[in-house]
């Protein structure tokens, strides 16, 4: 009889103990980094019904993968959310049906090149101070090669973004612009929405949505404008700009134009024309200035 209650006593004194680990075990990465407390608190508060929560480290975030019970994912873990070292939220990726989609997001999709290819992954993208986008990523096989892209659109449908699938989505994580900045960007963009926003080599980099519109803006760190670029079509160009594409048109046979970009700067305008052979897959890019000259790489 000592011998047992000496035992259930033992016992009784190890489930603290074993439930202290499991405890602690569930804030450890993959690789065995104990999660700081405070992006843990963070992580509950946000996602209370968070389920099968695992965390693992990219850049310099912290990333937890789950599974909401409202938003059962098709993989287990595939929701992941992004916190930095002081508990901040700054990014969430959300796995949803393509049917949950907006109606503008797969009206546009399926006008794309890509609408015959497999889709794979569909995700929402939520970010701190930028807007919502939606993700769909696809796969195609062609000849012995499998290629996988990811397309990016606003809830309006338009694409924002078109490149080959990354697993690694910290850069898409923007940057806290400086409210001065803010206030140029309202001045010059009343309304406008931010989609994203770096520092890179010295510079604002900054892409907003305005009037229906995609404009990337290049700012110095002391705040003094560089660039404007725009896309823009055909029509819109000045009619000699016009008469300059089709002439370089109809000197390469099967090409046709792909994108159009307006690029301002203190020098004035350029105009970027980028054409493509669907045959060959062969791609041209034309730099037209304002008096007319042509670079082509």
């Amino acid at each position: 009889m000592k011998r047992f209650t000496a035992f259930l006593t033992a016992a009784l004194l190890a489930v603290p103990f074993m439930v202290s680990c499991q405890k602690e075990n569930a804030t450890l990465t993959t690789d065995g980094q104990k999660v700081s407390d405070i992006v843990v608190k963070s992580f509950e508060k946000k996602y209370p019904n968070a389920e099968n929560v695992s965390w693992e480290t990219r850049s310099s975030y912290w990333v937890a993968h789950f599974d909401l019970p409202s938003t059962k994912a098709a993989e287990a873990g595939a929701n992941s959310t992004w916190f930095d070292n002081g508990g901040n939220w700054q990014m969430s990726e959300m796995d949803i049906d393509y049917a949950a989609l907006p109606e503008a997001v797969r009206t546009a999709f399926e006008a794309t090149r890509y609408a015959d290819w497999v889709k794979d992954d569909v995700e929402t993208l939520e970010r701190n101070g930028v807007i919502c986008l939606y993700v769909i990523e696809v796969e195609k096989k062609i000849g012995r090669e499998e290629f996988e892209m990811e397309l990016y659109f606003t809830a309006d449908g338009i694409l924002m973004r078109e490149v080959p699938a990354d697993e690694d989505h910290s850069d898409l994580i923007p940057e806290e612009l400086p409210e001065a900045l803010k206030d140029l960007l309202e001045q010059e963009y009343h309304g406008y929405l931010c989609v994203e926003a770096e520092l890179e080599d010295g510079h604002f980099e900054v892409e907003i949505l305005f009037e229906g519109k995609v404009f990337e803006l290049k700012y110095t760190a002391s705040l003094d404008w560089v660039s404007t670029e725009y896309e823009a079509l055909f029509d819109e160009l000045p009619k000699e700009i016009q008469e300059i594409v089709n002439r370089e048109l109809g000197e390469r046979l099967g090409f046709e134009i792909d994108d159009i970009d307006v690029i301002k700067t203190g020098l004035g305008f350029s105009y970027k024309i980028e054409l493509e052979n669907e045959t060959t897959d062969e791609e041209i890019k034309i730099i037209i200035n304002e008096k007319g000259e042509i670079t082509i790489k």
